[in-house]
């Protein structure tokens, strides 16, 4: 696609509490990473004009949101609602991925909701579902070696691969790149595009909320050339 950069630089700094690595920036949502040293504390926030979403990766976390406290853990995620105060105090040396949209709010004005991820088998392997809230989503797809996407394209889903592990080959608007580890991939609508594993490769995908917007051009495993994006 002329003009748009495929492969983003990952920005990352020292903090007072650990690490911050900046993944995406693009108007449509923001997602960052936060390695946290244990028994630090992340002082209360509050934002007027974002719904936040923070996904816990690793370790135990206190939290207190809107004035009420409990134990995040791995596999959960917490959804919060613009103008809502938020803190953390690590347990443990923790792994927090953070993913905001401009705008929103939860249903019924609710200040937040805690839910746990939800795995979903694919033929190409399997993701798991970490945030599905309206305003944005995010997963880690697991691809086994020799499998693949649809060759695909979104007619109004945005989304940013951010690949964690493996090596996989990329189509993308017609051309091929190998991805690997640390490496970020911008995707915009209306932008064909196929992973296929050359090892099991593991990325995080953060994306806007359409999840219904997929069409596929080419399957392998001759499923319908359009349908839901949990058929992916």
């Amino acid at each position: 696609m002329e003009g748009h950069k495929v492969v983003h630089d990952r920005y990352s700094h020292a903090t007072q509490w650990g690490r911050l690595e900046s993944l995406i920036s693009n108007g449509k949502y923001s997602a960052n990473i936060l390695t946290i040293h244990e028994s630090q504390e992340l002082p209360a926030e509050r934002h007027a004009d974002r719904i936040e979403s923070l996904c816990f990766m690793k370790g135990m976390i206190d939290c207190v949101v809107d004035g009420e406290s409990f134990v995040a853990r791995e596999g959960t995620s917490i959804d919060i609602s613009p103008r809502t105060a938020h803190s953390m105090h690590s347990l443990s040396k923790s792994v927090v991925v953070s993913v905001w949209s401009p705008v929103g709010a939860l249903p019924e004005s609710k200040p937040y909701r805690v839910y746990a991820w939800e795995f979903h088998k694919k033929p190409w392997g399997g993701e798991m579902w970490l945030i599905n809230n309206g305003y944005h989503a995010a997963k880690i797809m697991s691809v086994n070696k020799g499998e693949a996407f649809s060759l695909q394209f979104h007619k109004k889903k945005h989304e940013t691969f951010y690949f964690m592990d493996g090596k996989a080959e990329l189509v993308y608007d017609g051309s091929q790149l190998i991805v690997g580890p640390s490496m970020i991939v911008d995707i915009p609508p209306n932008t064909n595009h196929r992973i296929t594993a050359l090892e099991k490769v593991i990325f995080l995908e953060v994306s806007t909320a359409e999840l219904d917007d997929v069409v596929r051009i080419e399957d392998k495993y001759n499923r319908p050339v359009s349908g839901k994006e949990e058929r992916k």
